[in-house]
């Protein structure tokens, strides 16, 4: 009984551990819009603002900033296929230790700008990094997936759970129908997937492209493509927006903005409410674990809606209505789209699965070029169309 109830105290735990340190990298994340107004103070781009009677115009300066940031979106989306693939073979705490590398170089690189403006010393900094280092890696190595038991903690990546239910329904089968159940274990008993080749497994759908092929998959993908859209893309005309909406006044816009990076981060806040809607009542029956998935993604899709018509106002009135809704939005569609991966799709791979998932924006990029082939096709028939002298009585239409 004491050891359960150690146990438990270890979950909870790491679980407050997590969230402290979600939010203190959230930050290093989603703050990138606020550099819109410290990267002109060091003339980046600054050859793009042209001096006029009126003022200065740095239109195209502030469009540059958008062009990178949304570059820096789509790579950010694009790795998670990588991420996804290490996480399956080595463990989802194994690669945080390696994020932690790329966010103190991140660190390393806000901390320079605050040197700079004078508002700190790098040996005030260098105790602050230092100190966020050794949590995080102290935090890692305490969590982590080691195969063999440190402190007896609870914690290890299984991904064999599967296998272990289908060791429990090959016995509760064999107890049913004796003999024949061994003799015929036809719909537990397959291929084995590594003496596959790649391809004929593409072909023949088996191991992970059964799960990447499968209907559900590819509609929970396009639905989190295109839902993600408005969510994250507002953080690349935010200030733009609010800048206009404001009549130009930079101290408002500067202000908005601001607000918009700590909306961003407590957005994570959300994140466990959402956690207990899908999980409520979800162990008492499959039924009403579908029913919350049902109602998050109905949720997230109806706040999508909402945003999307709301950011087509131009008044000061609907800025604190879109920062409330992109928070809610974005928390809502993406715990809703893991839960689709998780409760329908095996644990082994679960990692690539969800990284194929976040490059939805490529998804929605073949669309969109698919479209314009389209255009392409209709266009390129019409020029090499032969010229074709008709008659007044017999005109042949073909369609």
């Amino acid at each position: 009984m004491i050891i359960c109830k150690t146990h438990s105290l270890r979950k909870w735990f790491g679980l407050v551990w997590l969230m402290f340190e979600l939010n203190l990298i959230g930050g290093t994340i989603l703050g990138f819009s606020a550099l819109f107004k410290i990267l002109p103070k060091y003339g980046v781009y600054g050859n793009y603002c042209l001096t006029t009677i009126t003022g200065t115009v740095c239109d195209r300066q502030t469009k540059k900033y958008q062009f990178a940031l949304t570059l820096g979106i789509c790579f950010y989306g694009g790795l998670a296929v990588f991420l996804g693939i290490l996480i399956d073979y080595f463990g989802s705490r194994f690669v945080k230790l390696i994020a932690i590398i790329f966010h103190v170089t991140g660190w390393l690189s806000l901390a320079l700008v605050l040197i700079d403006s004078g508002r700190s010393t790098l040996k005030t900094l260098s105790f602050i990094w230092m100190t966020f280092g050794i949590l995080m890696f102290g935090s890692s190595c305490l969590f982590m997936d080691w195969k063999f038991p440190l402190l007896n903690l609870p914690y290890k990546f299984d991904s064999r759970l599967e296998e272990i239910q289908k060791d429990i329904i090959r016995k509760y089968i064999f107890r049913s129908y004796g003999r024949y159940a061994v003799h015929k274990p036809f719909f537990l008993k397959g291929p084995d997937t590594n003496k596959i080749k790649w391809y004929k497994m593409i072909c023949k759908r088996k191991g992970l492209w059964k799960h990447l092929t499968s209907p559900l998959y590819i509609l929970v993908v396009l639905f989190l493509s295109i839902l993600l859209i408005p969510s994250t893309f507002l953080s690349v005309t935010w200030y733009p927006w609010v800048f206009y909406i404001t009549n130009q006044n930079i101290k408002l816009a500067n202000q908005y903005t601001f607000a918009f990076n700590l909306v961003s981060i407590f957005a994570i806040l959300i994140c466990p409410f959402n956690g207990f809607m899908l999980g409520f009542r979800a162990d008492r029956s499959h039924k009403q674990k579908l029913l919350n998935i049902s109602l998050m993604q109905t949720i997230s899709w109806i706040l999508s809606i909402i945003l999307c018509i709301i950011c087509l106002f131009v008044n000061i009135r609907f800025v604190i209505p879109a920062l409330v809704l992109r928070c809610l939005a974005r928390a809502t569609i993406v715990s809703g789209g893991q839960a689709v991966i998780a409760t329908f799709f095996p644990s082994e791979h679960i990692g690539t699965l969800s990284g194929v998932m976040w490059t939805a924006w490529a998804i929605t990029l073949v669309l969109v070029v698919l479209m314009l082939c389209h255009l392409i096709q209709i266009w390129f028939k019409y020029i090499k169309e032969k010229n074709v002298n008709t008659t007044n009585d017999v005109i042949t239409t073909r369609f």
